[in-house]
Protein backbone atom coordinates (compact mmCIF):
# COMPACT_ATOMS: atom_id res chain seq x y z
CA UNK A 1 0.00 0.00 0.00
CA UNK A 2 1.33 3.53 -1.00
CA UNK A 3 0.25 6.63 0.78
CA UNK A 4 0.86 10.21 -0.90
CA UNK A 5 1.42 13.03 1.59
CA UNK A 6 1.32 16.61 0.33
CA UNK A 7 4.84 18.11 1.17
CA UNK A 8 2.86 21.59 1.92
CA UNK A 9 0.95 19.97 5.07
CA UNK A 10 4.62 19.48 6.26
CA UNK A 11 6.21 22.58 7.76
CA UNK A 12 9.27 21.46 5.95
CA UNK A 13 10.97 18.01 5.73
CA UNK A 14 14.33 18.58 7.79
CA UNK A 15 11.83 19.13 10.33
CA UNK A 16 10.17 16.34 9.67
CA UNK A 17 13.60 14.07 10.05
CA UNK A 18 14.63 16.33 12.72
CA UNK A 19 11.17 14.67 14.72
CA UNK A 20 11.75 10.93 13.92
CA UNK A 21 15.61 11.69 15.38
CA UNK A 22 14.15 12.89 18.34
CA UNK A 23 12.00 9.76 18.58
CA UNK A 24 15.36 7.74 18.38
CA UNK A 25 16.14 5.11 20.15
CA UNK A 26 19.40 3.07 19.26
CA UNK A 27 21.69 3.48 16.92
CA UNK A 28 23.61 2.01 14.45
CA UNK A 29 25.88 3.16 11.22
CA UNK A 30 26.50 1.97 8.68
CA UNK A 31 27.08 2.72 5.21
CA UNK A 32 30.25 5.11 5.37
CA UNK A 33 33.58 3.55 5.12
CA UNK A 34 34.71 6.59 7.01
CA UNK A 35 32.47 8.63 9.05
CA UNK A 36 35.21 11.25 10.18
CA UNK A 37 36.43 12.28 6.63
CA UNK A 38 34.70 15.36 5.27
CA UNK A 39 35.47 16.91 1.72
CA UNK A 40 35.25 20.83 2.92
CA UNK A 41 38.80 22.07 4.05
CA UNK A 42 38.62 26.06 6.04
CA UNK A 43 41.23 28.38 6.71
CA UNK A 44 41.86 29.76 9.82
CA UNK A 45 39.07 32.00 11.57
CA UNK A 46 40.18 34.77 14.75
CA UNK A 47 38.86 33.29 18.16
CA UNK A 48 38.41 35.24 21.67
CA UNK A 49 40.01 36.22 23.65
CA UNK A 50 39.36 39.36 21.05
CA UNK A 51 41.45 42.69 22.42
CA UNK A 52 41.98 46.30 21.95
CA UNK A 53 45.44 47.47 21.85
CA UNK A 54 45.48 51.67 21.95
CA UNK A 55 47.30 54.16 24.14
CA UNK A 56 44.69 53.80 26.53
CA UNK A 57 45.77 50.31 27.00
CA UNK A 58 44.97 46.73 26.15
CA UNK A 59 41.35 45.93 26.95
CA UNK A 60 40.23 41.88 26.64
CA UNK A 61 37.07 40.34 26.39
CA UNK A 62 35.47 36.56 25.57
CA UNK A 63 33.13 38.38 23.01
CA UNK A 64 33.66 41.28 20.70
CA UNK A 65 31.05 43.41 22.32
CA UNK A 66 32.72 42.92 25.63
CA UNK A 67 36.46 44.17 24.59
CA UNK A 68 35.06 46.69 23.06
CA UNK A 69 32.89 48.10 25.85
CA UNK A 70 35.85 47.90 28.11
CA UNK A 71 38.08 50.10 25.71
CA UNK A 72 35.19 52.44 25.03
CA UNK A 73 34.61 53.28 29.23
CA UNK A 74 38.58 53.94 28.99
CA UNK A 75 38.08 56.28 25.99
CA UNK A 76 34.76 58.17 27.37
CA UNK A 77 36.73 59.07 31.17
CA UNK A 78 40.18 59.98 29.62
CA UNK A 79 38.32 62.12 26.31
CA UNK A 80 35.30 63.40 28.47
CA UNK A 81 32.83 62.23 26.60
CA UNK A 82 29.40 61.93 27.96
CA UNK A 83 28.79 61.71 31.08
CA UNK A 84 32.08 62.34 32.16
CA UNK A 85 32.37 65.50 30.37
CA UNK A 86 30.28 67.69 27.56
CA UNK A 87 31.62 65.59 24.10
CA UNK A 88 28.98 63.86 22.67
CA UNK A 89 29.76 60.54 20.59
CA UNK A 90 28.89 57.60 19.61
CA UNK A 91 31.04 54.28 18.34
CA UNK A 92 29.79 52.70 14.79
CA UNK A 93 30.88 48.53 15.07
CA UNK A 94 31.17 47.02 11.71
CA UNK A 95 32.59 43.25 10.91
CA UNK A 96 36.34 43.59 9.67
CA UNK A 97 38.26 40.04 9.16
CA UNK A 98 41.86 41.17 8.01
CA UNK A 99 44.83 39.47 8.95
CA UNK A 100 43.85 39.13 13.05
CA UNK A 101 41.23 41.68 12.66
CA UNK A 102 37.87 40.42 13.58
CA UNK A 103 35.95 44.18 13.42
CA UNK A 104 36.41 47.80 13.48
CA UNK A 105 34.36 50.48 15.59
CA UNK A 106 34.18 54.30 14.29
CA UNK A 107 33.75 56.82 16.14
CA UNK A 108 31.63 59.73 15.49
CA UNK A 109 29.63 62.80 15.92
CA UNK A 110 32.12 64.65 18.55
CA UNK A 111 35.13 62.21 18.28
CA UNK A 112 36.79 60.99 15.84
CA UNK A 113 38.99 57.90 14.75
CA UNK A 114 38.33 54.53 15.98
CA UNK A 115 39.40 51.06 16.99
CA UNK A 116 39.99 47.49 15.96
CA UNK A 117 39.20 44.87 17.80
CA UNK A 118 41.28 41.80 17.23
CA UNK A 119 41.93 38.22 18.31
CA UNK A 120 44.06 35.04 17.64
CA UNK A 121 43.92 32.99 14.35
CA UNK A 122 43.56 29.77 14.52
CA UNK A 123 41.97 26.25 13.16
CA UNK A 124 38.15 25.72 14.57
CA UNK A 125 37.29 23.22 17.05
CA UNK A 126 37.27 19.86 15.12
CA UNK A 127 39.85 20.79 12.46
CA UNK A 128 43.68 20.23 12.21
CA UNK A 129 46.40 22.66 10.87
CA UNK A 130 47.53 21.64 7.48
CA UNK A 131 49.82 24.38 5.94
CA UNK A 132 48.06 27.40 5.59
CA UNK A 133 44.66 24.99 6.12
CA UNK A 134 42.50 23.66 8.37
CA UNK A 135 41.37 20.06 8.04
CA UNK A 136 38.82 18.69 9.30
CA UNK A 137 39.12 15.33 11.64
CA UNK A 138 36.50 14.70 14.45
CA UNK A 139 33.80 16.72 15.96
CA UNK A 140 32.75 20.15 14.74
CA UNK A 141 30.86 21.61 17.53
CA UNK A 142 29.96 24.96 15.31
CA UNK A 143 27.96 22.27 12.57
CA UNK A 144 26.08 21.00 15.46
CA UNK A 145 22.66 22.38 16.04
CA UNK A 146 22.41 23.23 19.43
CA UNK A 147 19.21 21.36 19.63
CA UNK A 148 20.47 18.17 18.12
CA UNK A 149 18.89 14.62 19.68
CA UNK A 150 19.19 13.65 21.87
CA UNK A 151 18.70 16.10 24.55
CA UNK A 152 17.45 16.12 28.09
CA UNK A 153 15.80 18.93 30.29
CA UNK A 154 14.75 20.45 26.47
CA UNK A 155 17.68 22.47 27.23
CA UNK A 156 20.97 19.93 26.99
CA UNK A 157 22.62 18.66 23.73
CA UNK A 158 24.12 15.54 24.97
CA UNK A 159 26.28 15.64 21.68
CA UNK A 160 28.49 18.02 22.07
CA UNK A 161 27.66 18.53 25.95
CA UNK A 162 26.09 22.29 25.74
CA UNK A 163 23.45 24.02 26.93
CA UNK A 164 20.72 25.34 24.82
CA UNK A 165 17.53 27.79 24.89
CA UNK A 166 15.30 29.21 22.69
CA UNK A 167 13.33 32.49 23.95
CA UNK A 168 10.85 33.78 21.81
CA UNK A 169 9.20 37.40 22.61
CA UNK A 170 7.37 38.25 19.96
CA UNK A 171 5.32 36.09 16.82
CA UNK A 172 3.08 38.14 14.12
CA UNK A 173 0.02 36.39 13.99
CA UNK A 174 -0.01 36.90 9.86
CA UNK A 175 3.30 36.74 9.00
CA UNK A 176 5.75 33.63 10.39
CA UNK A 177 8.57 35.29 9.31
CA UNK A 178 8.26 38.31 11.32
CA UNK A 179 9.10 37.34 14.95
CA UNK A 180 12.03 38.07 17.16
CA UNK A 181 13.67 35.21 19.28
CA UNK A 182 16.94 34.95 21.30
CA UNK A 183 19.17 31.68 21.09
CA UNK A 184 21.33 30.62 23.89
CA UNK A 185 24.54 28.63 23.49
CA UNK A 186 26.88 27.52 26.19
CA UNK A 187 29.38 26.34 23.29
CA UNK A 188 28.35 29.76 21.23
CA UNK A 189 29.56 30.31 17.31
CA UNK A 190 32.02 33.13 18.04
CA UNK A 191 31.48 35.85 15.48
CA UNK A 192 30.32 39.54 15.53
CA UNK A 193 26.75 38.66 16.36
CA UNK A 194 27.26 36.30 19.18
CA UNK A 195 27.30 38.37 22.68
CA UNK A 196 28.24 35.64 25.43
CA UNK A 197 26.51 32.86 23.72
CA UNK A 198 22.96 34.58 23.00
CA UNK A 199 22.43 35.91 19.43
CA UNK A 200 18.61 36.54 17.79
CA UNK A 201 16.88 35.82 15.13
CA UNK A 202 18.16 37.92 12.35
CA UNK A 203 21.80 37.06 13.37
CA UNK A 204 22.53 34.98 10.37
CA UNK A 205 25.57 36.07 8.13
CA UNK A 206 27.33 34.54 5.27
CA UNK A 207 31.37 35.14 6.52
CA UNK A 208 33.58 35.06 3.24
CA UNK A 209 37.52 34.76 3.48
CA UNK A 210 40.37 34.36 0.65
CA UNK A 211 43.32 33.04 2.07
CA UNK A 212 46.10 32.22 -0.60
CA UNK A 213 43.78 32.19 -3.03
CA UNK A 214 41.38 29.61 -1.24
CA UNK A 215 37.84 30.78 -1.26
CA UNK A 216 35.65 29.67 2.18
CA UNK A 217 32.15 31.20 2.66
CA UNK A 218 30.53 30.17 5.91
CA UNK A 219 27.00 30.29 6.01
CA UNK A 220 25.46 30.72 9.88
CA UNK A 221 22.08 30.45 10.97
CA UNK A 222 20.43 32.56 13.70
CA UNK A 223 21.34 29.48 16.23
CA UNK A 224 25.03 29.59 15.53
CA UNK A 225 25.41 26.33 12.91
CA UNK A 226 28.13 27.32 10.68
CA UNK A 227 28.56 24.91 6.93
CA UNK A 228 31.35 25.98 5.32
CA UNK A 229 31.19 26.09 1.68
CA UNK A 230 34.22 26.05 -0.96
CA UNK A 231 34.52 26.97 -4.88
CA UNK A 232 34.62 24.09 -6.81
CA UNK A 233 34.60 25.89 -10.63
CA UNK A 234 31.52 28.32 -10.39
CA UNK A 235 29.36 26.21 -7.64
CA UNK A 236 29.65 26.44 -4.29
CA UNK A 237 29.87 23.02 -2.69
CA UNK A 238 29.69 22.07 0.99
CA UNK A 239 29.80 18.63 2.58
CA UNK A 240 27.37 16.00 1.52
CA UNK A 241 25.03 16.27 4.33
CA UNK A 242 24.65 19.80 4.16
CA UNK A 243 21.06 20.15 2.33
CA UNK A 244 21.75 23.95 2.05
CA UNK A 245 22.82 25.43 -1.09
CA UNK A 246 24.79 28.92 -1.37
CA UNK A 247 24.98 31.10 -4.54
CA UNK A 248 26.79 34.33 -5.47
CA UNK A 249 25.21 36.50 -7.84
CA UNK A 250 25.44 40.35 -8.97
CA UNK A 251 22.88 42.83 -7.38
CA UNK A 252 21.16 45.57 -9.13
CA UNK A 253 24.16 47.70 -7.92
CA UNK A 254 26.39 45.59 -9.32
CA UNK A 255 27.77 44.60 -6.27
CA UNK A 256 28.12 40.97 -5.85
CA UNK A 257 25.35 39.54 -3.15
CA UNK A 258 24.66 36.13 -1.48
CA UNK A 259 21.76 33.81 -1.54
CA UNK A 260 21.10 31.25 0.81
CA UNK A 261 18.12 28.73 0.02
CA UNK A 262 17.46 26.20 3.70
CA UNK A 263 14.43 24.73 5.23
CA UNK A 264 12.35 26.22 2.59
CA UNK A 265 13.43 29.37 2.82
CA UNK A 266 15.56 32.00 0.42
CA UNK A 267 17.68 34.19 2.46
CA UNK A 268 19.63 37.05 0.45
CA UNK A 269 22.71 38.80 1.94
CA UNK A 270 25.23 41.58 0.81
CA UNK A 271 28.41 41.97 0.22
CA UNK A 272 29.44 42.13 3.69
CA UNK A 273 27.41 38.89 4.56
CA UNK A 274 24.81 40.99 6.25
CA UNK A 275 21.21 39.74 5.95
CA UNK A 276 19.09 41.54 3.27
CA UNK A 277 16.04 39.46 3.25
CA UNK A 278 13.85 36.26 3.92
CA UNK A 279 10.91 34.99 2.01
CA UNK A 280 9.25 31.78 1.48
CA UNK A 281 7.24 30.45 -1.10
CA UNK A 282 4.10 31.05 0.63
CA UNK A 283 4.80 34.86 -0.38
CA UNK A 284 5.63 35.84 2.96
CA UNK A 285 9.07 37.67 3.79
CA UNK A 286 10.68 40.17 5.61
CA UNK A 287 13.50 42.75 4.76
CA UNK A 288 16.22 44.08 7.10
CA UNK A 289 17.97 47.67 7.51
CA UNK A 290 20.71 48.39 9.66
CA UNK A 291 22.17 51.76 11.25
CA UNK A 292 24.27 53.46 8.74
CA UNK A 293 27.92 52.05 8.59
CA UNK A 294 27.02 49.42 10.81
CA UNK A 295 26.41 45.55 11.25
CA UNK A 296 23.27 46.47 13.51
CA UNK A 297 19.58 45.90 12.27
CA UNK A 298 17.81 48.80 13.09
CA UNK A 299 14.39 47.63 11.34
CA UNK A 300 12.89 44.12 10.52
CA UNK A 301 10.38 45.04 7.91
CA UNK A 302 7.00 42.63 6.42
CA UNK A 303 6.04 43.01 3.29
CA UNK A 304 2.57 44.03 4.73
CA UNK A 305 4.20 47.27 6.18
CA UNK A 306 4.37 45.75 9.84
CA UNK A 307 7.90 46.34 10.91
CA UNK A 308 10.01 45.34 14.71
CA UNK A 309 12.65 47.99 15.63
CA UNK A 310 15.65 47.49 17.18
CA UNK A 311 17.43 50.33 19.75
CA UNK A 312 21.24 49.56 20.89
CA UNK A 313 23.02 50.68 23.64
CA UNK A 314 26.58 50.98 22.08
CA UNK A 315 26.84 47.94 20.33
CA UNK A 316 24.49 46.27 22.61
CA UNK A 317 20.82 45.57 21.79
CA UNK A 318 18.47 47.09 24.39
CA UNK A 319 15.33 46.88 23.23
CA UNK A 320 13.04 45.84 20.79
CA UNK A 321 9.76 47.25 19.44
CA UNK A 322 6.90 45.12 18.15
CA UNK A 323 4.36 46.15 15.76
CA UNK A 324 1.40 46.38 18.46
CA UNK A 325 3.25 48.98 20.18
CA UNK A 326 4.98 46.26 22.44
CA UNK A 327 8.54 47.30 24.00
CA UNK A 328 10.88 44.09 25.09
CA UNK A 329 14.03 45.74 27.01
CA UNK A 330 16.88 43.84 27.72
CA UNK A 331 19.80 44.71 30.44
CA UNK A 332 23.28 43.31 30.70
CA UNK A 333 25.69 43.27 33.37
CA UNK A 334 29.60 44.61 33.38
CA UNK A 335 30.26 41.02 31.86
CA UNK A 336 28.58 41.29 28.88
CA UNK A 337 26.78 38.93 30.05
CA UNK A 338 22.42 39.18 28.81
CA UNK A 339 20.98 38.78 32.26
CA UNK A 340 17.18 40.04 31.62
CA UNK A 341 13.94 40.30 29.62
CA UNK A 342 11.64 43.03 30.45
CA UNK A 343 8.18 43.69 28.61
CA UNK A 344 6.60 47.17 28.44
CA UNK A 345 2.65 47.26 26.96
CA UNK A 346 3.10 50.49 25.28
CA UNK A 347 5.85 53.56 25.45
CA UNK A 348 4.11 55.33 28.49
CA UNK A 349 3.98 51.97 30.45
CA UNK A 350 6.44 50.46 33.17
CA UNK A 351 8.93 47.55 31.98
CA UNK A 352 7.25 44.50 33.86
CA UNK A 353 10.14 41.68 34.18
CA UNK A 354 9.67 38.57 32.46
CA UNK A 355 12.47 36.45 33.01
CA UNK A 356 16.24 36.85 34.76
CA UNK A 357 19.29 34.87 33.56
CA UNK A 358 21.95 33.91 36.25
CA UNK A 359 25.91 33.14 35.25
CA UNK A 360 27.31 31.84 38.73
CA UNK A 361 30.04 29.24 37.29
CA UNK A 362 33.25 30.98 38.55
CA UNK A 363 35.19 29.24 35.89
CA UNK A 364 33.04 29.62 33.03
CA UNK A 365 31.35 33.26 33.54
CA UNK A 366 29.37 33.39 30.52
CA UNK A 367 27.69 29.49 31.05
CA UNK A 368 24.35 30.34 31.94
CA UNK A 369 23.23 28.64 35.46
CA UNK A 370 19.76 29.27 36.17
CA UNK A 371 16.54 31.12 34.72
CA UNK A 372 14.27 32.64 36.93
CA UNK A 373 10.63 34.55 35.99
CA UNK A 374 9.41 37.99 36.60
CA UNK A 375 8.62 36.34 40.44
CA UNK A 376 12.42 35.29 41.18
CA UNK A 377 10.90 31.30 40.92
CA UNK A 378 13.33 29.17 39.01
CA UNK A 379 12.60 27.73 35.83
CA UNK A 380 15.58 25.78 35.13
CA UNK A 381 19.36 25.34 36.54
CA UNK A 382 22.39 23.76 34.61
CA UNK A 383 26.01 23.33 36.07
CA UNK A 384 29.07 22.10 34.41
CA UNK A 385 32.39 19.82 34.74
CA UNK A 386 35.93 21.27 34.15
CA UNK A 387 35.71 21.18 30.71
CA UNK A 388 32.62 23.34 30.47
CA UNK A 389 30.24 20.48 29.45
CA UNK A 390 27.01 20.74 30.56
CA UNK A 391 27.08 18.03 33.85
CA UNK A 392 23.39 18.76 35.87
CA UNK A 393 20.12 20.04 34.71
CA UNK A 394 16.95 20.64 36.31
CA UNK A 395 13.84 22.09 34.58
CA UNK A 396 10.73 22.87 37.02
CA UNK A 397 8.50 22.56 33.85
CA UNK A 398 8.21 18.95 34.12
CA UNK A 399 9.94 17.91 37.59
CA UNK A 400 12.89 16.42 36.00
CA UNK A 401 16.59 16.47 37.41
CA UNK A 402 19.57 15.00 35.28
CA UNK A 403 22.86 14.36 36.32
CA UNK A 404 25.16 13.66 33.10
CA UNK A 405 28.55 11.83 32.81
CA UNK A 406 31.33 11.93 29.89
CA UNK A 407 32.68 8.48 29.77
CA UNK A 408 36.38 7.91 28.22
CA UNK A 409 34.89 6.05 25.92
CA UNK A 410 32.66 9.05 24.55
CA UNK A 411 29.62 7.70 25.57
CA UNK A 412 27.14 9.74 27.85
CA UNK A 413 25.61 8.44 30.86
CA UNK A 414 22.10 10.23 31.92
CA UNK A 415 20.61 9.61 35.50
CA UNK A 416 17.57 10.90 35.29
CA UNK A 417 15.79 11.43 39.43
CA UNK A 418 18.41 9.76 40.85
CA UNK A 419 17.50 5.73 39.88
CA UNK A 420 16.65 5.90 35.88
CA UNK A 421 20.02 5.22 33.79
CA UNK A 422 20.49 5.93 29.92
CA UNK A 423 23.76 5.77 28.21
CA UNK A 424 24.15 6.81 24.62
CA UNK A 425 27.17 5.95 21.94
CA UNK A 426 27.79 8.34 19.40
CA UNK A 427 29.67 8.34 15.94
CA UNK A 428 30.80 11.05 13.93
CA UNK A 429 29.66 11.41 10.71
CA UNK A 430 30.71 14.40 8.36
CA UNK A 431 31.34 16.15 12.10
CA UNK A 432 28.30 16.11 13.40
CA UNK A 433 27.79 13.42 16.56
CA UNK A 434 24.81 11.04 16.11
CA UNK A 435 24.05 8.47 18.35
CA UNK A 436 24.66 4.91 17.67
CA UNK A 437 23.47 2.89 20.28
CA UNK A 438 21.12 3.89 23.31
CA UNK A 439 21.34 1.37 26.66
CA UNK A 440 19.08 1.32 29.57
CA UNK A 441 15.90 3.13 30.83
CA UNK A 442 13.89 4.45 27.88
CA UNK A 443 13.52 8.80 28.27
CA UNK A 444 11.87 11.45 26.74
CA UNK A 445 14.21 11.60 23.84
CA UNK A 446 14.53 8.11 23.50
CA UNK A 447 11.43 5.88 23.64
CA UNK A 448 12.70 2.85 24.17
CA UNK A 449 16.13 0.94 23.58
CA UNK A 450 18.05 -1.89 21.39
CA UNK A 451 17.41 -0.30 17.94
CA UNK A 452 19.41 0.29 15.09
CA UNK A 453 19.98 2.98 13.14
CA UNK A 454 21.90 3.18 9.87
CA UNK A 455 22.48 5.83 7.70
CA UNK A 456 23.02 6.36 4.03
CA UNK A 457 26.43 8.06 2.07
CA UNK A 458 25.07 11.22 2.77
CA UNK A 459 24.53 11.00 6.14
CA UNK A 460 20.98 11.05 6.31
CA UNK A 461 19.08 8.44 8.44
CA UNK A 462 18.59 5.54 6.26
CA UNK A 463 16.95 2.43 8.30
CA UNK A 464 15.69 2.06 11.40
CA UNK A 465 14.90 -1.33 13.22
CA UNK A 466 13.02 -1.75 16.19
CA UNK A 467 13.78 -4.19 18.73
CA UNK A 468 10.92 -6.40 17.07
CA UNK A 469 13.06 -6.26 14.00
CA UNK A 470 10.24 -4.02 12.40
CA UNK A 471 12.16 -2.00 9.41
CA UNK A 472 11.88 1.51 8.72
CA UNK A 473 13.03 3.16 5.71
CA UNK A 474 13.74 6.37 4.62
CA UNK A 475 14.53 7.55 0.92
CA UNK A 476 15.84 11.52 0.14
CA UNK A 477 16.09 13.83 -3.11
CA UNK A 478 19.16 15.68 -4.08
CA UNK A 479 18.01 18.27 -1.93
CA UNK A 480 17.85 15.99 1.54
CA UNK A 481 14.49 16.56 1.23
CA UNK A 482 12.41 13.12 2.41
CA UNK A 483 10.58 11.51 -0.29
CA UNK A 484 9.29 7.86 0.81
CA UNK A 485 9.04 6.16 3.93
CA UNK A 486 8.11 2.53 3.92
CA UNK A 487 7.32 1.00 7.39
CA UNK A 488 7.74 -2.63 8.30
CA UNK A 489 9.47 -3.17 5.74
CA UNK A 490 10.10 -7.00 4.62
CA UNK A 491 6.95 -7.80 6.61
CA UNK A 492 3.31 -8.58 5.45
CA UNK A 493 2.25 -5.12 7.33
CA UNK A 494 4.27 -3.15 4.81
CA UNK A 495 2.94 0.27 4.19
CA UNK A 496 4.77 3.37 1.92
CA UNK A 497 4.00 6.97 2.63
CA UNK A 498 5.46 9.17 -0.34
CA UNK A 499 5.51 13.26 0.55
CA UNK A 500 5.56 15.09 -2.41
Amino acid sequence: MITKVDSKSLKNASLLRKSTLAAMTAFSFSALADPTIHDIDVTPKVYPPYYTSTGLGITKGDSIQEALNIWWELYKRYYKVKPYGKLDCVYLLRSKESGNIVANAKLALDCHGGVNIYGTPACPQGYAELGSMCKADGVIPDKNRPDSCPTVADSVSLGVGETFLREVDYLDADNSLLFFSRMYSSQAYADINTVSGWRNAYSRRVNYRNVNKVKIAEVVSDEGQAYSFTLDGDKWVSDPDVNVSLRLFKGDSGLNMWEVKRDGLVEVYDNTGRLLSVSNASGEGVSLSYYPKTDLVQEIAATSGKKLQLFYQGALLSSVVAPNGQEFVYEFDAKINFVSVSRKDNAEASPVLLKRYHYENAKYSHHITGVTDGSDASIATWTYDEQGRTQSAVSVNNADSYTIVYNEDDSVTVTRDQDKQTTYFFETIYGVRKVVRVDGDASSSCATSEALYTYDVNGYLDTVTDKNGLITDYDYNDRGELVRRVDAKHSPAEHAVTFE
